[in-house]
């Protein structure tokens, strides 16, 4: 069975160099998370450019939100749109292993 949890949202100028985290729940017994995201006028990570949006995307399971602790399970930057992680693959950035059942976050 699958289920699909969708997050929508906007972005305000104030959060400009922030990271917020969007929780979802991994149900036990699940073997495979899959992550995407889109939005507006993306440009890339370089500093120096302008004119669009840039946002990161990483996860975080069960165990925590500290980053590169127990619970970081990946980070792709700008650089990916979508990432998977299951038991024994996962997508480059991101730690194959047991999904955790319990509350993770999405980092953005």
């Amino acid at each position: 069975m699958k289920t699909q949890v969708i997050h929508e949202g906007t972005f305000r100028p104030t959060q400009e160099k922030t990271f917020i985290h969007l929780p979802f729940d991994v149900p036990p017994g699940a073997t495979r998370l899959d992550v995407n995201y889109s939005y507006t006028n993306p440009i890339g990570s370089n500093p120096f450019l302008s004119g669009g949006n840039t946002i990161d995307l990483g996860v975080f399971d069960a165990r925590g939100i500290s980053f590169q602790r127990a619970g970081f399970r990946g980070w792709s930057g700008s650089e990916r749109s979508s990432f998977y992680i299951s038991e024994t693959s996962a997508s480059p950035g991101y730690l194959p292993g047991p999904l955790i059942p319990g509350r993770w976050y999405v980092h953005l």
